[in-house]
């Protein structure tokens, strides 16, 4: 029997679906029928899968997008309903730290890391019934070079030559 035929009998996938008593009847048409003994279903939910895309290197302080493409799931019910996604940033698998996303609707996330580093970040694609596969991505934070402006605004009334100096100094080192 395919899942089409098992779903046409009423029975189907998720939590309290199963398990159901099955047995077959066979009527050949000339008086003789028969009928098994019935034996237990159980229909398990089978985990959604999906792509998961996280880019291999960026600057730090920029933004990228982390994120799911190609969601699968075999029950069309499933598929229908949607699927959640979960995000998490320091790959501790609670997804509940400042800055992870916990079941929301968004197949992407776009984050930033303000320190350079080699970042493992986990996400989760989630079904309707609570079936879900994990999936883990590195990404490397490369430093960023510093950059400075720096404005300096000078006013001097005189009518006498006047003789200005000035200094600049960053992290105690003259320059």
């Amino acid at each position: 029997m395919s899942w089409l035929d098992i779903k046409a009998l009423g029975i189907a996938d998720g939590p309290g679906a199963s398990p159901w008593n099955v047995s077959v009847h066979v009527d050949d048409g000339f008086g003789h029928e028969l009928t098994s003994p019935a034996v237990t279903l159980t229909v398990t939910n089978v985990d959604p899968t999906a792509t998961f895309q996280v880019p291999a290197t960026t600057t730090e302080g920029g933004s990228f997008v982390i994120g799911f493409s190609n969601p699968f799931d075999p029950v069309g019910a499933d598929v229908a309903a949607g699927f959640l996604y979960s995000y998490d940033l320091n790959n501790d698998g609670d997804f509940a730290d400042p800055n992870d996303l916990l079941n929301v609707p968004q197949a992407s996330y776009t984050v930033s890391f303000a320190q350079n580093g080699n970042y493992t970040v986990r996400g989760r694609i989630q079904d309707k019934d609570g079936g879900y596969t994990d999936y883990t991505g590195s990404i490397l934070i490369t430093n960023a070079a510093p950059t400075a402006t720096f404005a300096i605004g000078v006013a001097a009334r005189s009518t006498k030559a006047t003789r200005c100096r000035w200094s600049l100094w960053i992290h105690s080192t003259r320059l």
